[in-house]
């Protein structure tokens, strides 16, 4: 990898953007590169996870010599505490699952796994190419879902620094980003009326 380039269009943190610029540590390291030679080193906390979740995404891509891939996943309103969660790549569905919590419920063959805590390393040992791609998208679908039940982008803004349960999680919440961020307000997307923004209409076509 001989470059990096990254942008932030929508944020929940204010010092989220100059997480672009840390990312290009990852200039050198070859695009055979796995989960763990991404996330190692302390990366996870001085970079966006999310960025380096898509830098891997992209590095598999590129790896395979695959062309244009489009992952949708559909998660609806968690009902009675349960949700059905369906990831598509490319038009076609690779994972279709049901949530209870933070459980995997059905297919009965994967019942019982949770979402969450080692999630990665099951879904590398069961999984590989676009299946295990989607897997791992899937998972970040349901991490970003949770955003659902709280007010993450209101007033009064909170500061990452008195977030303490979250300091050294990412770059927002690590020295020194976290001595000075604060929410981003208005960065959440409501579409409870509907979607009327071109760039997140494709999410829900399926």
């Amino acid at each position: 990898m001989t470059e990096v380039e990254a942008e932030l269009n929508r944020f929940p943190k204010s010092t989220c953007p100059a997480a672009a610029d840390v990312l290009t540590e990852l200039r050198g390291l070859p695009i055979s590169a796995d989960r763990r030679d991404l996330f190692s080193d302390g990366r996870a906390g001085r970079n966006c996870t999310h960025l380096l979740d898509m830098g891997l995404l992209a590095l598999r891509l590129t790896d395979r010599g695959d062309g244009e891939t489009v992952f949708d996943v559909a998660i609806p309103d968690v009902v009675d505490g349960r949700t059905e969660l369906t990831a598509w790549v490319n038009g076609a569905v690779f994972h279709h699952w049901t949530l209870t919590g933070d459980t995997i419920t059905a297919p009965e063959k994967i019942a019982g796994t949770n979402v969450f805590g080692g999630f990665a390393s099951w879904a590398e040992a069961r999984f590989d190419g676009v299946a295990l791609d989607a897997a791992r998208v899937a998972q970040k679908s349901v991490f970003v879902s949770k955003g659902l039940a709280y007010k993450v982008d209101g007033v009064p803004q909170v500061r990452a620094i008195n977030e303490t349960h979250r300091h050294g999680q990412c770059h927002s919440f690590s020295w020194p980003s976290v001595e000075v961020a604060t929410d981003n307000v208005g960065y959440v997307i409501d579409t409870t009326a509907g979607i009327d923004e071109p760039n997140i209409e494709r999410a829900t076509r399926n």
